[in-house]
């Protein structure tokens, strides 16, 4: 196989297919994430072949490889379920406690405060592209700009704002969403 033999990967291939998508199977109990996993595991064989060092059995090896593939997938499973779990709790609040209520006034107030203290004609930009759900084609026309200066105040106007909001900036975006409704 390290030698680019097509015919060595493809013994490879149909000796431990059947093996290694049962124990997929056994492990993901998911049919399709199972050969998913497998024939994944094969491509990167394929694109490693030149780099791959064998110190077991290849039958050893190919499970070991298959093992860390499973963890890698039940990570990315539980790092979505967090990141939905985490959503759907914040989501679910009809009715934002006091301190949170608090704590989005008191942040729109400072990006508020942020934006007033933009360039003009970028904090204009910046206004009719986020508050006006302007295009940039439609902000260009209007005020006779090019799109690319557009393009180039939003940037600005952005980049001010992360600097200044630092930590607050992912919560600003959610306040102004919170707000908005």
């Amino acid at each position: 196989m390290k030698d680019n033999s097509r015919h060595a990967f493809d013994c490879l291939y149909h000796r431990y297919w059947n093996r290694l998508l049962d124990a997929a199977y056994t492990k993901l109990g998911d049919a399709d994430e199972a050969q998913e996993l497998v024939q994944q595991l094969f491509v990167d064989l394929y694109r490693n072949r030149e780099s791959v060092q064998v110190r077991t059995t290849l039958e050893g090896y190919l499970l070991a490889a298959l093992k860390y593939k499973v963890i890698d997938r039940y990570r990315k499973i539980m790092r979505q379920t967090e990141k939905m779990d985490t959503w759907q709790s914040f989501t679910s609040q009809d009715v934002p406690s006091p301190d949170a209520l608090l704590e989005i006034k008191e942040t729109n107030e400072k990006l508020v405060r942020i934006i007033n203290t933009l360039p003009e004609k970028c904090k204009e930009v910046f206004h009719l592209s986020r508050f006006e759900h302007q295009s940039h084609q439609e902000i260009a026309q209007q005020l006779n700009i090019s799109e690319s200066t557009v393009k180039k105040h939003i940037h600005k106007a952005l980049f001010i704002l992360r600097k200044e909001m630092k930590t607050d900036f992912l919560f600003c975006l959610l306040a102004t969403i919170f707000i908005s409704k």
